[in-house]
C-alpha cells in the first residue's frame, strides 16, 4: 500500500492577482457553487478555483506515473504524458488549455530542452 500526502501553499502579490484576473479569468475550479438559469452547473472560479485545477492535475500525474513504472524506462515518458493528456481530456472544462496535440509536442518539447540542457551540464 502506498500513501501520498501532498500539503499545497498557494499566495500572489497584487502583480499576480492583477495577471490571474486578465489571463485566467474564465478559469475554473471543480467545486460546483450553483446553477445558471439553464439549470447547468458554476463551479468556482478565482483562487480556490486555480488551486483545485493544480491538484488535480498533480493527481492526473501521479496516476500516470504509477500506471506505467512497469514498462521499460525508455517508453515511459511518452506513454505518462498521453496518459495525463487522455485523463485531462474528461475534464475539459477546467483542465485543457491547448488544442488537441498541442499537450503532447509541448511536453516533447520540452523534455528535449531539458535533456540538452542536461547534457551541457555533463560535459
Amino acid at each position: 500500500m502506498t500513501f501520498i500526502h501532498l500539503r499545497y501553499s498557494f499566495g500572489y502579490s497584487a502583480l499576480g492577482y492583477f495577471l490571474m484576473k486578465i489571463f485566467g479569468g474564465g478559469k475554473v475550479g471543480f467545486s460546483e457553487i450553483g446553477t445558471d438559469s439553464e439549470g447547468n452547473p458554476v463551479y468556482v472560479g478565482g483562487l480556490r478555483g486555480a488551486v483545485e485545477r493544480d491538484v488535480a492535475c498533480y493527481y492526473l500525474a501521479i496516476l500516470a506515473y504509477l500506471d506505467t513504472l512497469k514498462m521499460p524506462a525508455e517508453q515511459r515518458f511518452e506513454k505518462r504524458v498521453s496518459n495525463w493528456d487522455d485523463l485531462a481530456a474528461l475534464y475539459k472544462k477546467q483542465l485543457l488549455e491547448m488544442q488537441e496535440g498541442g499537450y503532447l509536442s509541448y511536453k516533447r518539447q520540452n523534455r528535449r530542452s531539458q535533456q540538452q540542457l542536461q547534457s551541457n551540464l555533463n560535459r
